[in-house]
Formats: structure tokens, C-alpha cells, sequence
């Protein structure tokens, strides 16, 4: 007698590989996994239940394989495994999201600035954030006059030389040209430019502070 376990041919499989995957929807039945297995889930969400009890949570029926019986002993497994996994990426992407540090600030005013409106207000940081130095500039209510924008420069103390940062962001973050000593250029200015195409600074100043 042949043994009707060990007498399979490649045919055979090829076969039943065949009718597993034409298997279409609706050929899939709707079970509910035992109750254990929905509280070894709550155990890892909530291990210790408040009032002391067993928690047992309700879910729908997944959809599973008469045929694929090691599916149904594997997917409890993985679904806690799943949620342990999402609690440890929360965990080390919250630990990782430290705040960023400010090495110098100042306020910046239009006060003694010539041609400049009185009041004007607002606030800079140098911020290092990693291997990068960023500038966060805050003109407060400062606004350009009609048909000019405003730019944010960094000047040295003698105004011997100055750095456009570009023109005036919504985010306020302005990243600091590699190798640029801070230090060496510690004025932050928002001048208002007109669009004349002429790369340099108008002289025309709303706001100014120096970092410290």
C-alpha cells in the first residue's frame, strides 16, 4: 500500500498551488479568533486594567484560508508582535525629537534706524540643530512698502561685509552658508529692497538687532 503521505508529485503541488491562487473573494470565510487573543493584544495597550478584570476586546472576524492553517496560528502572533513594534517606533522617534539648540539671539527694533517707522519689533536666533546652523528670524508686524520685499542679512560689526539670507520667509528659517563664523557676522538686518534686480542692500533698514 502506498503511503498517501509521502506520495506527492510536483504536479500535484503545482496543482494545488494553482487552485490557491485562483481563489477570489468571496471564496473567503469570516471567523472571530479566540478571545485570548484579543487580550494578549489589550495586555500590551493596557497591561494592568484598571478595575483588575480580564480585558476583552471585540473586533471583526479577519478573513482567513480553510487551507492555510499555519496562517491562523501565525496571525495572532504578528499582530501583537505589530503593535509592540509601532509602540517602540513612538518611543525612540519621541526620545530622538529633542529640541534643537539656540546659541545666540537678540531683539530686533527699528529703533535708530533712519527712515525706518517707529515701533517696529521683532526677534532672531541662531539655532544648531545636528552638523547644520540655522537663522529663525520673527519681524513681528514689519511689512515692506508697496512694490518692494524685505531681506534678511547678516552684517559684520563694522559693516565691513554682509550676507543675504535671501528674501523673508513665512517658515522665518534661513539655513547659514557653510563655514560662515557666526560670531564674525553677528547683525541680524531686514532691509526693504525694491525689485530692480540689484543683488546688494538698499540701505533702506526696517529692523536690526546683534546676537549675543
Amino acid at each position: 500500500m502506498t503511503d498517501r503521505r509521502t506520495d506527492h508529485s510536483s504536479d500535484d503541488d503545482s496543482a494545488l498551488m494553482d487552485a490557491l491562487a485562483a481563489l477570489e473573494p468571496a471564496d473567503l470565510e469570516f471567523d472571530a479568533p479566540p478571545a485570548s487573543v484579543w487580550n494578549a493584544i489589550a495586555g500590551v495597550v493596557d497591561p494592568q486594567p484598571s478595575d483588575g478584570a480580564d480585558l476583552a476586546i471585540e473586533a471583526p472576524a479577519p478573513p482567513r484560508r480553510h487551507a492555510s492553517r499555519w496562517r491562523r496560528q501565525i496571525g495572532p502572533a504578528a499582530a501583537v508582535a505589530a503593535i509592540i513594534i509601532a509602540v517602540a517606533v513612538a518611543v525612540v522617534t519621541r526620545t530622538d525629537n529633542h529640541p534643537a539648540d539656540v546659541i545666540a539671539q537678540t531683539t530686533l527694533s527699528s529703533a535708530g534706524l533712519a527712515g525706518a517707522p517707529t515701533g517696529l519689533t521683532g526677534d532672531a536666533r541662531v539655532i544648531r540643530d545636528g552638523s547644520q546652523e540655522l537663522v529663525h528670524v520673527d519681524i513681528g508686524s514689519t511689512r515692506p512698502v508697496s512694490g518692494q520685499y524685505l531681506e534678511v542679512w547678516l552684517i559684520r560689526p563694522d559693516i565691513s561685509g554682509m550676507i543675504s539670507l535671501g528674501a523673508v520667509r513665512p517658515d522665518g528659517n534661513y539655513q547659514v552658508p557653510g563655514g560662515l563664523q557666526i560670531n564674525e557676522y553677528p547683525i541680524v538686518d531686514i532691509s526693504s529692497e525694491p525689485y530692480d534686480g540689484n543683488p546688494k542692500h538698499s540701505g533702506d533698514s526696517l529692523l536690526r538687532g546683534e546676537l549675543h
